[in-house]
Order: structure tokens, then sequence, then C-alpha cells
């Protein structure tokens, strides 16, 4: 807040220098940041990952101040992070586990796993297939990003 003669005043700022760039990156990447709060971290993923090789980033220098990519084996630009469309179909996978059954409710007195959509009881835990096939791609995406 700053002060002016008739009293404090608010500053308002124009509305993209307040987003974040992880907000940007859920936005980008399609994620409902409120219906999808639980797949925000797929967005910080996508955030934080590598770029590939042969693949350097770049601000434009029309004053705008936006990021873009370049490979410089193929002489090709993005203004999105090459490895976004990977992340995209995470958050798809993602989708579709919820769709086909989302993820198990344990009790923890019976040991035992609840998939409240079908209604389907398991003693074994269903989640380590689902999500060793996740981490797996993330991982794949980073690994083949370190180069």
């Amino acid at each position: 807040m700053r002060e002016s003669e008739a009293g404090p005043t608010m500053q308002i700022l124009p509305v993209a220098s307040i987003v974040t760039p992880v907000e940007r990156q859920v936005h980008s990447l399609g994620i409902d940041h409120v219906r999808e709060a639980d797949m925000v971290w797929i967005a910080e993923e996508a955030y934080n990952a590598p770029l590939p090789p042969g693949w350097t980033e770049h601000v434009d220098a029309n004053g705008r101040s936006r990021t873009y990519f370049y490979n410089t084996n193929l002489r090709e630009s993005l203004w999105k992070h090459p490895m976004d469309q990977e992340f995209v179909e995470i958050a798809n996978y993602w989708r579709r586990a919820l769709k086909d059954g989302g993820f198990w409710d344990i009790d923890e007195e019976l040991v035992f796993y609840f998939n409240r959509k079908t209604e389907e009881s398991l003693f074994d835990d269903p989640r380590h297939t689902t999500y060793h096939s996740l981490y797996t791609r993330i991982r794949r995406q980073t690994v083949s990003s370190d180069g």
C-alpha cells in the first residue's frame, strides 16, 4: 500500500505479474487448478523438468520477455517447453486412472483397499500398478532429458 494525500491507496498489479510460473504451467498443461488440484504436482514436475539434449532456453528480444526454446540440432523453436506434451499425456493418464475406478481408500485398521467408484475391495494394494506406471513415465522423461 502507498500513502497519498487522500490517505492510503492500493497499488493494482497487472494480472500477469501475480501469476506464478507454476500457475502458468498448470494452465499450459490444461489442468484445472480448482477441480483438479490434486494434479498440480504434475505441473510442478513439468516446470522443473530439464531440457532435452540439444534444446536451449531463450527470452525473445521484442520487449515482451516471452520464453522460447530452441533446438540446435533441428533448428526449430517452440514457445512451450519441449517436454510439455509428455506432461500433458501424464495428466491425461492420471485422469484416465480416476475415470477407470479412481484411486483407493485404505482402511488402516483392517488393511484392505476399497474403491468407492467400483465398490471393489482388495487385500493387496492395487495402487502399485497405477503409481508405478505413472512414476515410470515421469522418470523416463526426466532421464531422457538429462541426456
